[in-house]
């Protein structure tokens, strides 16, 4: 995640434009979701008596984590690879 945003934020000084813009307010809102839901989320795992509901929970929110990588990983594409 730290290279990631290291690469997005090099992006910007090289190329500013809305699309790296864009990338790095996705990889800080990934962040903000990391530690605000899933650091939560995996310190009660740890603790946890229903373990089963716990991981379900994690599973079923881990699709808000992958929905947004995955618009950084378009969005790099279409900034660094398709002219």
């Amino acid at each position: 995640m730290l290279g990631q945003l290291i690469i997005a934020g090099l992006d910007v000084l090289r190329v500013p434009s809305v699309m790296s813009l864009g990338k790095i307010v996705l990889i800080l809102s990934i962040w903000a979701v990391t530690f605000l839901i899933f650091v939560p989320l995996h310190q009660k795992l740890g603790k946890s008596t229903d373990r089963m509901n716990d991981l379900n929970l994690l599973t079923k929110r881990n699709w808000i984590r992958t929905v947004l990588w995955s618009i950084v990983f378009l969005l790099s594409l279409i900034t660094n690879v398709i002219p």
